[in-house]
């Protein structure tokens, strides 16, 4: 389609509308994700105009998870659109899961007309107090407010800790005509202005220390942290611990590298935390703890003003990047960091070998398929190490987030503040249009692909390319185990299988299934390498899951 963007661009006036595309243009959006509805068809209209590409969805809570992944490649908020009433409630838990799991998310949702939203009940709620516990910011555009609302809006996004904002706009204000203003250049974030390195005496206690162990958080996630980071590391010798959303903050292939604080072979992890005689926690935020705080204080440095209550810290808000390089350059104390971290490394290790050892309950759950932990080691030697991975919830996340080895920053994605199912194949979508097309890899369980199934025809349409392997064990497995670990009926947790790669074909994307290891390997490999996207259905040995510890 051909626009003739003259009027547009030369009027003095504009809808509030054109108002809101021109500040998502003027932030650098390229797209936003959403479904359409009748009170935001003039807003998605002025998106198109502004040159701003809208990804129709089959759910909202996908769009939301679109843009949470973009949001965390591109270092600024995603922005995902959904209708009044139920395309609102829809998304809510998409909102919730880039709060918990500190995102900027800019959120876009139709409301009902002021003159009506006290009178009239069909589809009618109060949205803003809907958004309220689940947002770092939430409230309506108006045409007398836009220029200001649009810039609070995304500066809380940043504000720390990062979240969603959302912003409600109703039909009539929509296409309502105010005067035309160019928006203000973008401002730093009020941690960036005020916060300087955190005291020198810090540094007296890592040298006084034997036992320091440096845990890397989700507010690690940025190349200037991580790199402080690691050089602090090894100029004190002293071992890396990561949250899982911090899984290439610190690259697993490095000799100080002891392990994931995660669940499954988490036990030399653990070890190595009750040992340590100084916690230094780097953007360390309890949203990303899988498993409660069991160990002792944390000299936290974060760019945070207010303290975690998730964890005991002696908390210091501080620029972390500038506050590791003053302890870097501050001296040097070995530790003997590179021998902690292989002790604990070998405990993971040692785990999956009792695993495989183990014996085998719940007959009645007995497949034949892949053991999970060999489908992971098989993908990881061919998925390019600098490939976007993402992570649906269940239990094979539980050992994703341990076995699944990365070494960059930004290439393994999972929800786990919320750990919300459903998140892994529209991730992995918006994380491939993000990057222009490149491929992105999603690893997900058959439940989380039936809770969003349609969203593969959205990646058939798109320009999108991602190999998502689905692993198949019809049963919702980690309730399940729950359940059995309770001695009660794991069977309400029990699903048919259907057949996967005809589903994939059904809607446009090609359908492969592996029957090995070995098989799913040349799969993955060549779907990588082939064109367009790709769907891997792989059986699982459920009974794997049973010998973990």
């Amino acid at each position: 389609m051909i626009l003739n963007l003259s009027s547009y661009q030369m009027a003095e006036t504009w809808s509030v509308a054109d108002a809101v595309a021109s500040f998502l243009e003027s932030r650098g959006i390229v797209r936003t994700y959403g479904l359409t509805g009748g009170e935001v068809t003039d807003l998605i209209s002025s998106i198109e105009v502004a040159g701003i590409e809208f990804i129709l969805t089959h759910h909202e809570n996908c769009a939301a998870f679109m843009a949470d992944a973009e949001a965390q490649l591109a270092g600024r908020p995603g922005v995902c659109i959904s209708t009044v009433g139920p395309g609102a409630t829809n998304m809510v838990n998409g909102v919730a899961n880039s709060y918990l799991d500190r995102t900027p998310l800019l959120a876009l949702i139709g409301d009902m007309e002021a003159d009506v939203r006290d009178s009239w009940t069909h589809m009618s709620l109060d949205l803003v107090r809907l958004f309220e516990p689940v947002s770092r910011f939430a409230d309506r555009i108006t045409p007398d407010n836009v220029y200001s609302i649009l810039p609070k809006a995304w500066a809380a996004t940043t504000a720390g800790p990062d979240g969603p904002a959302c912003l409600m706009l109703s039909a009539a204000d929509a296409v309502v005509e105010i005067e035309r203003r160019a928006w203000p250049g973008e401002q730093k974030s009020a941690r960036a202005r005020i916060h300087g390195p955190a005291p020198d005496s810090l540094a007296e206690s890592v040298r006084a220390s034997e036992n320091p162990v440096i845990v890397l958080g989700l507010g690690a996630r940025t190349a200037r942290i991580s790199n402080a980071a690691a050089a602090f590391a090894e100029r004190w010798d002293a071992p890396v611990v990561l949250t899982p959303k911090a899984k290439g903050c610190y690259p697993a292939g490095r000799e100080l590298f002891a392990g994931v604080y995660a669940s499954y072979g988490s036990g030399g992890v653990e070890r190595l935390l009750s040992e340590a005689d100084l916690i230094v926690g780097v953007g360390l935020d309890g949203s990303d703890f899988i498993r409660p705080w069991r160990f002792g204080e944390v000299l936290s440095l974060s760019e945070n003003a207010a303290p975690d209550t998730a964890y005991p810290s002696k908390h210091f808000p501080c620029d972390i990047a500038r506050t590791l390089e003053n302890l870097t350059a501050s001296g040097t104390s070995p530790k003997c960091g590179a021998e902690r971290a292989a002790a604990a490394r070998t405990e993971a290790e040692r785990g999956l070998m009792a695993r495989e050892a183990g014996s085998v309950g719940g007959p009645e759950r007995s497949s034949i398929g892949i053991d999970p932990v060999d489908a992971i080691a098989a993908m990881r030697r061919v998925v390019p190490r600098d490939t976007v991975v993402t992570c649906d919830v269940g239990m094979l996340k539980l050992v994703l987030c341990q076995f699944w080895p990365v070494n960059e920053l930004n290439t393994f994605l999972v929800s786990n503040g919320l750990s919300t199912m459903g998140y892994g194949l529209p991730a992995a979508l918006g994380a491939s249009l993000h990057q222009g097309g490149a491929p992105a890899v999603s690893i997900l369980g058959d439940g989380g692909l039936l809770m969003y199934a349609g969203e593969l025809e959205t990646l058939a349409r798109s320009a999108a390319r991602v190999i998502a392997i689905v692993a198949v064990d019809s049963t919702l497995g980690l309730i399940r185990l729950k359940a059995e670990d309770s001695d009660l009926d794991g069977s309400p947790n029990d699903f048919g299988a259907p057949d996967y790669v005809t589903l994939a074909a059904s809607m446009g994307v090609k359908g492969l299934r592996a029957e090995s290891a070995d098989d799913l390997a040349d799969k993955v490999r060549s779907s990588l390498a082939g064109d367009g996207s790709t769907l891997i259905e792989v059986p699982i040995d459920f009974d794997a899951y049973r010998r973990m510890a």
